[in-house]
């Protein structure tokens, strides 16, 4: 819990800590989960995970860009015009790509 009386520059210290901390925890475990899982899979399983792995992170990389987002304003925006038929068709693409 937080101390009132605590300055800003503890404050800075204790949570730059915390964050530090979780950070180097994250990575060792997952430096163990690693040698855990080459261990137990072979080295085409072991190509097949690591190839699931990039496709995974590159979509994820590729849903952040924001479209969500952007459709959302440009919907708002047709809404606003009173353009209806526009903003049916892009509804329906907001809808399809949240799923």
């Amino acid at each position: 819990m937080e101390n009132p009386s605590e300055s800003p520059r503890a404050k800075l210290v204790k949570g730059t800590a915390y964050s530090f901390l979780a950070t180097v925890l994250v990575k060792l475990a997952f430096i163990v989960n690693s040698i855990v899982v080459a261990r137990l899979l072979d080295a085409s399983q072991l190509g097949i995970l690591a190839i699931l792995g990039g496709v995974i992170s590159d979509t994820g990389q590729f849903a952040a860009l924001g479209i969500g987002g952007a459709a959302v304003k440009y919907i708002a925006e047709y809404e606003a015009k009173g353009r209806p038929s526009h903003s049916m068709a892009r509804r329906r693409i907001a809808a399809n790509s949240n799923r």
